[in-house]
């Protein structure tokens, strides 16, 4: 029994502790509430920022009216603060734990001593005492009661509390700086706020934005551990204001750049020569930021050749380029060189404006040069916009030479020769010989011009020995050797380059879509100009022959579509695809049949069947655009009626064939010269199929099978064009001469393993460029049938496909 209740005991005593100490808080806090008022409302008036804007007097006599307050709410707590006693910590166990009738005040309760019923009366104190210790295992301690309103009974505590937090959060993350700041009255007035801003500006080439090193005031400056990296060329633009007089200085390394004073407090410095490493700004000894640079030097552009420089039929020499550089090119060219002698030619060569990378294929006519026909040394030089110089490797060769076949032509070629490989010597036999030509006009065949130039030349030798002068003459002779030659058509030629050259220099600068059409249009009046001067010299060379002029039509009708297609790549921002179209077209104007040529009958006429073949592809893909514009029609959510789209296939399915019964035409025209190719023959079944599928209604079917007549069209123009060069190689040269492996119009023959062309030779067969071009345009055509779109937008989708019919 007595180790029973002395277990009962510590427990009840440990209880006991925690509510002594419960009622202590509890009562701390009550008589706190004073204290509680006075630091709360110091802490608000310190956050809004009160002392930085009163005098420093009346911060002094804030701080020790708060100071003194301070001493009498601390009075005041002792006053009202009283410890509990044990019948009151007891009753408060008692009171929390809800058990009745004191159980624990009377805990050391001893029985009263009386003589009478002794026993019964102990028997009855024993039970009494098992329902006390019944009761008191249910004591349990209690937790402080903090509630606002114990000891403030106005709750002025919610709002100090309230003004407090108000302050902070309205401190903008400076709450610990003023209250700092309340304890250090400014006598002699706040330190000056110093606002740094440095940045650095790359050059204006690179198009690198400008890089922020520095822009905060001076209490938040911190050092930048990051290296930052910067261009070859960056300046530093530093800007400092407020502070004292005392200039700042940068500080990289040993060397120091000063800054200037603008006005008043504002100070301003440039470094625009700048090295890498730590870089420090100091003001008044102090260090008021720090960070560390990399520079990154601009290393020289890098030019190679891909393929060795290539003479084209027309004796022009074709120059290609690979280039590439960090921040972009500026200038490139092709240099000529002849050992030490002269400044050597400069080609200048097309590419896009601040590349860094691009490609570039340009043709030049320098059979005018007096260096034609003699070994020289050619090297591609690029330059960057500091000026920097790449060169690739020299590559020596001969330069293209213009063979010239009338025989007064020769001559007067022979003489200038003569003229400018020594003037001193030759100039009296150069004038002799000119005095024999111009005395018997009738060797220069009655050409005025011709005539002319020559005796031009012949005065200005007898008259002076100018070096200039001499040159002139020099350059008479071969212009009037080229009249002889080709009459207008080498004016016709030049001028046609320079067109090709202005276009494309335009899509290499990002001319505007005005620009471009205007170029496109004067080069497709050079190229008619020349096209005719080509036919005129053809005529006069073959006069007893027919003309192909259905063949030449068709071949500028080509060259225009060409260029149409060009114009239209420009305008909807697909350059690229534009410079390597006008690319191909100058392959393809470079390798045109030279004049002087001459057809057989039988070429004519395989010729004109190339030709009516070429048209008949052109119906054909006529036909498969009216078919996929009637396929739409009949789709569900069209207003068509089925009368009507009978009606219209119908009408589809008697075109087809139409063109079906032209091809077996052609077919039967071949057939009396020679064999068929048999994809001529898969292309008549494949259109004969298309024409049921339009009677029965199937467009579907019917845009299938007219893709394989196409296929087949194709290929088989491609096997009747090889047949007609194979009869011309065996008849030992003919038409083509040096153009072996090329069509008339100067692109690659089909191979002879039976494949003909093939599709992908031209990018605009490749497979992924068509079907991508054909998903946009249905994407443009679902949106317009949209009925949920805008006015606005419909008009402009409208717009868009009209530039592409």
């Amino acid at each position: 029994m007595e180790q029973r209740w002395h277990s009962l005991g510590i427990r009840i005593k440990r209880q006991y502790m925690l509510a002594a100490c419960a009622l202590v808080l509890e009562r701390g806090w009550a008589a706190s509430a004073p204290l509680f008022w006075l630091v709360f409302l110091f802490l608000g008036v310190s956050h809004f920022g009160f002392w930085g804007v009163v005098a420093p007097a009346f911060h002094v006599v804030g701080l020790i009216l708060f100071a003194a307050g301070l001493v009498a709410v601390g009075r005041t707590f002792w006053q009202r603060f009283f410890w509990p006693k044990d019948d009151e910590v007891r009753s408060a166990l008692e009171r929390e734990s809800h058990i009745p009738h004191r159980p624990f005040r009377s805990f050391d309760a001893v029985a009263a001593k009386t003589n009478a019923d002794g026993e019964k009366s102990r028997l009855f104190w024993d039970l009494h005492q098992q329902q006390q210790n019944q009761n008191l295992a249910k004591l349990n301690a209690f937790w402080p009661d903090f509630s606002f309103d114990r000891g403030d009974i106005y709750s002025l505590r919610s709002a100090v509390l309230l003004f407090a937090l108000s302050g902070f959060i309205m401190s903008n993350g400076q709450a610990s700086e003023r209250f700092a700041f309340a304890f250090t009255p400014q006598f002699f007035g706040p330190d000056p706020i110093v606002q740094v801003d440095i940045w650095a500006s790359p050059p204006d080439y690179t198009a690198l934005a400008p890089v922020l090193l520095v822009k905060k005031p001076i209490q938040q400056l911190r050092e930048r551990n990051e290296i930052i990296k910067l261009p070859e060329g960056s300046r530093i633009i530093a800007r400092v204001s407020g502070g004292n007089e005392d200039l700042p200085i940068l500080l990289n390394g040993e060397t120091k750049y000063a800054f200037s004073k603008i006005a008043g407090m504002n100070f301003h410095a440039e470094v625009t020569e700048i090295s890498g490493g730590k870089w420090q700004l100091i003001k008044d000894g102090d260090e008021l930021a720090t960070w560390t640079l990399q520079i990154m030097p601009d290393l020289a552009p890098i030019v190679r050749m891909p393929a060795l420089p290539t003479i084209t039929d027309r004796k022009a020499l074709q120059l290609t380029a690979e280039v590439s550089d960090d921040y972009g090119i500026v200038e490139l060219i092709g240099q000529i060189s002849r050992g030490s002698k002269g400044d050597g030619i400069k080609l200048k060569l097309p590419f896009i404006q601040g590349a860094k990378k691009a490609e570039s294929r340009s043709y030049h006519d320098l059979t005018q040069h007096v260096w034609s026909g003699l070994p020289v040394e050619l090297s591609i030089v690029v330059r960057d916009e500091k000026g920097q110089l790449g060169r690739s490797k020299s590559v020596r060769m001969i330069l293209p030479e213009r063979d010239f076949q009338h025989p007064i032509a020769k001559i007067l070629i022979e003489e200038r020769k003569k003229l400018i490989a020594d003037p001193s010597v030759s100039r009296f036999g150069v004038i002799g010989t000119l005095d024999a030509l111009v005395s018997l006009p009738h060797i220069l065949n009655e050409n005025l011009a011709a005539h002319l130039m020559v005796s031009v030349a012949r005065g200005i030798l007898l008259i002076v020995r100018d070096e200039q002068r001499i040159e002139e003459a020099a350059e008479l002779l071969w212009h009037a050797a080229l009249k002889l030659e080709n009459g207008n058509l080498t004016v016709a030629e030049q001028a046609l380059r320079d067109a090709e050259n202005a276009l494309m220099e335009a899509l290499n600068n990002g001319a505007n879509d005005a620009e471009i059409k205007r170029l496109v249009e004067e080069l497709k009046d050079a190229m008619q100009k020349f096209l005719t001067e080509l036919s005129k010299n053809q005529g006069e060379m073959q006069s007893e022959m027919p003309s192909n002029t259905d063949g030449q039509r068709l071949a500028a009708q080509d060259l225009n579509n060409l260029l149409d297609k060009v114009d239209q790549f420009a305008r909807s921002g697909a350059r690229d695809e534009a410079r390597d179209l006008l690319r191909q077209l100058q392959d393809v104007l470079e390798n045109l049949q030279a004049a002087g040529t001459s057809l057989t009958p039988s070429q004519m006429a395989g010729q004109k069947l190339l030709d009516d073949l070429g048209k008949l592809m052109g119906d054909q893909q006529g036909l498969m655009d009216d078919t996929l514009k009637s396929s739409r029609r009949t789709e569900p959510s069209s207003n068509s009626t089925e009368k009507s789209d009978a009606k219209a296939f119908k009408k589809l399915g008697d075109q087809q064939e139409a063109l079906r019964q032209m091809l077996g035409n052609i077919m039967g025209e071949l057939g009396l010269g020679g064999d068929i190719p048999d994809a001529l023959g898969k292309a008549e079944r494949a259109m004969n199929s298309a024409r049921q599928a339009l009677e029965l209604q199937q467009p579907k079917a019917a845009e299938n099978l007219q893709k394989q007549v196409m296929e087949q069209l194709l290929k088989g123009s491609s096997d009747l064009a090889e047949q007609m060069m194979q009869g011309q190689g065996a008849q030992g040269g003919g038409q083509f001469g040096s153009n072996m492996g090329r069509d008339p119009l100067g692109r690659p023959m089909p191979s002879r393993n039976g494949r003909g062309l093939e599709k992908t030779d031209h990018k605009l067969f490749q497979k992924n460029f068509l079907s991508t071009t054909k998903l946009i345009m249905d994407e443009v055509r679902r949106r317009l049938s949209d009925p949920n779109r805008s006015d606005l937008e419909k008009q402009y989708l409208k717009r868009l496909l009209e530039r592409f019919q």
